[in-house]
């Protein structure tokens, strides 16, 4: 299935609209060049994009833009209300490795000297470098990447379809 709109007829001549048909389309040949699966929807305001694309293993790859109104009581109208996330998810079996997790950059449980597990410190130290890496989990032997307001970043794309144990 491909990328639809769902935007309101006067939403398409909106920059903010062509600026999300813009990555959306960018990931959309990202996939289906690699022979990946990928649907979703956008429109001026936010995107969800779901993919599944082979590299060295399956990976799911989620890419999401939600820009929330000033309107609602709770939000404050100085920042920008903003949730931007580029999530890759991909099963890892025969690892001898134990769940741990990344925060922010900061390794939170049993550092073990583990090959899978400084790989993966690796394979994320860009987003480590850069700041958008906002957490890595490994548990029930799935790899979780999550990285904030870097949608755009197939580089990181490439590297975890790269990646190998």
């Amino acid at each position: 299935m491909a990328l639809e709109s769902n935007a309101a007829p006067d939403e398409k001549s909106s920059p903010f609209y062509e600026k999300n048909e813009t990555l959306c389309k960018e990931w959309e040949k990202f996939v289906l060049d690699r022979g990946g699966l990928i649907n979703g929807r956008y429109n001026a305001w936010s995107y969800r994009v779901k993919t599944k694309v082979k590299g060295n293993n399956t990976w799911l790859i989620d890419i999401e833009k939600a820009q929330f109104s000033s309107g609602f009581l709770w939000m404050s109208s100085k920042k920008q209300n903003l949730r931007e996330a580029l999530t890759f998810k991909a099963l890892f079996k025969n690892t001898n490795c134990k769940p741990f997790k990344i925060e922010k950059g900061r390794f939170r449980g049993r550092k073990e000297s583990n090959a899978f597990q400084e790989k993966v410190m690796q394979l994320v130290q860009p987003g480590i470098d850069n700041g958008s890496l906002f957490k890595v989990e490994f548990k029930d032997n799935f790899l979780t990447l999550v990285f904030h307001h870097k949608n755009d970043w197939t580089e990181m794309a490439e590297r975890a379809l790269a990646f190998e144990i």
